[in-house]
């Protein structure tokens, strides 16, 4: 056993890569007990990304998109009044 976080045993750790200084989103995996079951989660920063195994009933941690490395931006109109508003 690793250490303990949030109410769940981490078992083992591995580094999938390398990691520089700085560079916050390395991805590594975690394998870890949660509700008397064995998890493997693959973390990018502080996001779950991947987990195995996925759900049965419906798909956890379908974040693939998260792990390519480019960041989602999209464009959005801010309002802002023309005169002030006093509370």
């Amino acid at each position: 056993m690793v250490g303990e976080a949030e109410g769940w045993r981490v078992l083992a750790r591995r580094a999938s890569g390398a990691a520089s200084r700085g560079d916050a989103a390395s991805e590594r995996e975690d394998e870890a007990w949660i509700e008397k079951a064995k998890y493997t989660l693959v973390r990018r920063g502080n996001e779950v990304v991947h987990i195995e195994p996925p759900g049965s009933s419906a798909p956890l941690y379908q974040r693939d998109h998260y792990r390519d490395g480019v960041t989602l931006w999209r464009r959005v109109e801010r309002f802002v009044p023309e005169e002030q508003v006093h509370w």
